[in-house]
């Protein structure tokens, strides 16, 4: 028979395993805070290309898309004078002058539309949402004119936002505000 499987092979120590670890994960789930923005970040940079590597390189001088991932929420949280960034000079000005800026990081649909009706609403949107932010960021990384400190910014937002437009919720119906509005529950 040869040298035994490393892998659990008799049925009950397979689905306890599987219990388990879905019972580790599932306890500290709460919503896509910034371990699990670092989690996509880190994903993201693995698949990377050759060719997005060496910009991501040149603008940020490395490929950690990790570290960057939940800048966007501690920008956020600096409006309040909370996290990280609370007390940052250039964050609290940022805020200013993007008071809206909360609102870069959903967008918020009536149900039901399919994808004619979908791409229709989200490209006639004239309120700040994540999708006007992503066109500006877009727009940034590819000027030419735009300084490096401008591409930085630029894309540690395009990282953000890509990442909660993929997180359940922020790509949602108009009343739950990108599932603010929701409680973890589901209650409103």
């Amino acid at each position: 028979m040869g040298e035994p499987s490393l892998i659990m092979t008799h049925p009950f120590q397979r689905t306890g395993s599987l219990l388990l670890l879905a019972l580790a994960c599932a306890a500290p789930a709460q919503a896509w805070n910034a371990e699990g923005h670092a989690a996509v970040g880190l994903v993201a940079g693995q698949n990377l290309t050759p060719e997005a590597r060496k910009q991501v390189i040149k603008i940020l001088g490395s490929d950690d898309l990790a570290s960057i991932a939940s800048w966007m929420d501690q920008l956020r949280s600096a409006y309040f004078h909370t996290g990280p960034l609370g007390d940052d000079p250039e964050a609290l000005k940022f805020n200013a002058e993007f008071p809206k800026n909360n609102t870069w990081h959903y967008v918020d649909l009536p149900l039901g539309l399919d994808y004619r009706d979908f791409s229709i609403k989200v490209e006639g949107m004239t309120e700040p949402n994540a999708y006007i932010a992503l066109l500006g960021m877009e727009h940034d990384l590819n000027d030419p004119n735009a300084s490096r400190d401008q591409k930085i910014v630029a894309l540690k937002f395009l990282v953000h936002i890509v990442e909660d437009m993929h997180q359940p919720m922020h790509v949602s119906r108009a009343e739950d505000k990108g599932g603010n509005s929701r409680s973890q529950d589901g209650a409103y």
